[in-house]
């Protein structure tokens, strides 16, 4: 006869099959969330990692002495592995034993825990082990804390400041992403890895710094951001970042899924943008690189859907894709590089506004839209005409503006001249 590996949920109790040695996921998975206690039997050797996924309401957890592989020392509400002292099953009222080494994946994932106390006894958080933790606020880690792999504390949304132990030696990646409450971010003296994506999507955090001590890191200037000394790499980002002169690249994702960011000036020193540097920023509005940038990499701005301005400097060499899924429709670009940079910009562009405008050698035809800075000399005015007729006799839809009265005393301080408009 096969016993059943699935528990059965009465009550908000967990019932498991008298002889069962494998959990598996509740038989009514529909019940999850009523799930308030259960036993575990000393026949059972074997727990999915799935058996009490999503059991947000999970308060009692008991493993039955006798049992040859878990254990619930000390009255933990938890299941331990007894042979690695990992905690691979935590619930709403867990407290970690000060014998556990690891914090298991997903051990903790969706718990009603509100807050941690992490002993020094455990050496690495796994992957996902706190993530989606809708209530947890405070998180203590001590001494003695070396790993914390990826998504460890991803989406709790709760969560506003985590302090890290000097023992800490490795990051992994998209840590804290969804933290959206998180304010601060501290690196300490020995870690030696931070991966991508770490805060993406922490819309809250203002404040980035790394200890002084550091030999891999810096936080240079105050510039709330993480660099990679060594190559002067720009790694992680925040609202409130201030990109130093210096730096030579942004990382991949480093700004990604920050709501809180508007605008950004990437300074002269910035050689290469890489791939999603940008991506998702909904709020983002105004972009000014200042050049000589070489590289704008594939999604670099991706998904910002509120971009409006982009000032471009000379020079890229490549720009592919770079825009997706945003509503950019005008780009401002240097003298005498209209058609370098038509060529390189996505379809939908419809504006190129051509900065300190005199007499380009440009024909109207690779543009949909020109905007020429007031106001319009005797000079432009003719250059205007001869290229309108042109591109009249080749029957070609285009249109040449300038700035309206009102937009040219925003932008100039002053009403324009009488000469301004070409009539």
């Amino acid at each position: 006869m096969t016993i059943s590996n699935q528990y059965t949920i009465i009550d908000g109790i967990g019932i498991v099959s008298d002889g069962a040695t494998h959990i598996a996921g509740p038989a009514n998975r529909h019940k999850v969330d009523t799930l308030k206690s259960i036993r575990i039997p000393s026949t059972v050797t074997e727990i999915s990692g799935d058996a009490f996924l999503d059991c947000i309401n999970l308060e009692e957890i008991v493993v039955e002495e006798g049992n040859p592989v878990y254990d619930s020392r000390g009255g933990c509400n938890a299941v331990v592995h007894t042979e690695s002292n990992t905690l691979c099953v935590g619930c709403k009222t867990s407290t970690i034993p000060d014998t556990v080494e690891s914090i298991g994946k997903w051990a903790f994932y969706k718990t009603a825990i509100e807050e941690i106390i992490i002993p020094s006894s455990v050496f690495e958080i796994q992957n996902g082990a706190f993530a989606n933790c809708a209530k947890l606020k405070s998180v203590v880690l001590s001494e003695g804390l070396m790993y914390i792999y990826a998504w460890a504390f991803a989406n709790c949304i709760k969560l506003k400041s985590v302090t890290f132990p000097e023992s800490l030696e490795i990051i992994s990646n998209e840590v804290f992403i969804g933290c959206r409450k998180l304010e601060t971010l501290h690196i300490p003296p020995r870690v030696e890895h931070v991966d991508s994506y770490l805060t993406s999507g922490c819309h809250n955090l203002q404040t980035i710094t790394v200890d002084p001590d550091n030999p891999v890191y810096d936080s240079r200037e105050n510039c709330n951001a993480i660099i990679i000394s060594s190559s002067n790499t720009l790694q992680i980002g925040c609202a409130a970042t201030r990109i130093p002169e210096g730096v030579v690249k942004i990382a991949c994702g480093a700004f990604a899924s920050l709501d809180g960011l508007e605008d950004i000036v990437i300074p002269e020193s910035v050689l290469d943008i890489e791939e999603l540097a940008f991506h998702g920023n909904s709020n983002l509005e105004e972009v000014v690189i200042c050049g000589p940038l070489k590289h704008l990499r594939q999604s670099a701005f991706s998904a910002c859907e509120s971009l409006k301005r982009l000032y471009l400097p000379m020079g890229i060499m490549k720009i592919s894709a770079t825009f997706d899924d945003c509503n950019l429709k005008e780009i401002s670009v240097p003298l005498g590089k209209v058609e370098y940079y038509k060529r390189r910009l996505h379809e939908s562009l419809h504006t190129l506004i051509v900065e300190n405008f005199e007499i380009p050698d440009v024909p109207f035809d690779i543009v949909m839209n020109l905007i020429i800075p007031g106001p319009i000399t005797e000079t432009k005015r003719k250059w205007l005409m001869r290229q309108r007729e042109a591109c009249k006799r080749r029957c070609e839809q285009f249109e040449v503006t300038v700035a309206s009265p009102e937009e040219y005393l925003d932008k100039y301080g002053e009403l324009p001249p009488e000469d301004f408009y070409l009539g």
